[in-house]
């Protein structure tokens, strides 16, 4: 490793733990990959295409949103409806007629958004999207700050006819049943242009406070959204906290409902961590050894120990420790380097 490769990872933010969602599934290396089977990405894309409603289970920060990223592409044929409910209202997680609005309405606003997008801007962005690499800027910006979450309404009038479909009923005081044929409707037309639409919920892990989850959130969104759903037969894919298998509200309310169950595995030796850096390295068109053998033994006792088998907090610790040989202009990162950014993460 050379002085000027750790600048270009510093300046890049190479190791960023949480970084843009459209870079995920670049950055992702699969654990069917790593770990020689086939039971995380290729179990999801196979209930995905069957319309199951699929439990992501995995630990917080294991990768339960890059597997998400990198299986349910439109690439695989897949057309995946990323709906956020973390910051949202308790109604909009915990009523399936207002989760429908909200999904429709998160929709047709990407679906006016690349509507305005001028012929040179929609070619720029197919041309982006068409890009499995980490882009150096980080950020696929085009066009009024737009960055497309939904990059299969680019093609063809997918997005038109979303947008004369659905828009102008999106915010209109209408009953459940009407919010939810609109959801219906949007899958149509999906379906229409062959292919598989999946609603995507990534943070609902975030329902935890200090550890302790939202119980009632956790048994409105599973008991009555996600029950809801089932109805209506649309593929639906959600990230399980582990912790939430534990919860009263999550075992009376899925039996049923969930059709299938795919677990985010944590790594099992120190090759497969070291394979995740040199994936990123190399996502950026470098190469080289990062870590030194000693460094690399600290991190993975990291991981298994103080991070709880979280990636997110583990990289943190390569993203610091990068910075950290960057300013005082070292060629490699040592046991110290990540020592040091261990120490001031989680001090004592």
């Amino acid at each position: 490793m050379s002085r000027e490769l750790i600048a270009v990872l510093r300046r890049e933010a190479a190791f960023d733990p949480t970084p843009l969602a459209e870079d995920l599934a670049a950055l992702h290396v699969p654990f069917d990959q790593l770990l020689g089977d086939a039971r995380v990405e290729r179990a999801l894309a196979e209930a995905a295409r069957a319309a199951d409603r699929i439990a992501l289970v995995g630990t917080m920060g294991g990768g339960k949103s890059s597997v998400l990223a990198h299986t349910l592409t439109h690439g695989n044929g897949f057309a995946a409806l990323p709906i956020s409910v973390a910051p949202e209202s308790d109604e909009t997680v915990t009523e399936p007629g207002a989760f429908a609005q909200h999904a429709v309405r998160v929709v047709s606003t990407w679906a006016a958004e690349v509507e305005m997008l001028s012929g040179d801007e929609r070619d720029e962005l197919l041309r982006s999207i068409s890009d499995t690499r980490a882009l150096p800027s980080r950020s696929r910006q085009v066009h009024a700050g737009l960055t497309v979450q939904l990059p299969w309404l680019v093609k063809g009038e997918l997005a038109r006819d979303i947008r004369r479909e659905l828009e102008a009923g999106a915010d209109v005081a209408r009953s459940a049943a009407e919010h939810l044929e609109a959801l219906k409707r949007l899958t149509r037309l999906i379906r229409a242009v062959e292919l598989e639409p999946v609603l995507v919920v990534d943070d609902s892990d975030r329902w935890l406070r200090r550890g302790e989850p939202r119980r009632d959130l956790v048994a409105g969104f599973f008991g009555r959204v996600v029950r809801e759903l089932a109805e209506l037969q649309i593929g639906f894919a959600v990230a399980v906290h582990e912790h939430y298998l534990e919860l009263d509200e999550y075992r009376e309310a899925t039996p049923g409902v969930l059709s299938a169950r795919v677990d985010v595995p944590r790594l099992s030796e120190l090759g497969q961590l070291a394979e995740i850096i040199a994936h990123r390295i190399r996502s950026y068109g470098e190469s080289g050894e990062l870590l030194d053998n000693a460094a690399l033994a600290r991190l993975w006792e990291f991981y298994e120990s103080d991070a709880g088998h979280s990636l997110r907090v583990t990289l943190q610790m390569v993203h610091t420790a990068v910075a950290e040989a960057a300013l005082a202009n070292h060629g490699y990162v040592g046991a110290g380097l990540i020592e040091a950014a261990i120490a001031a993460w989680m001090p004592g």
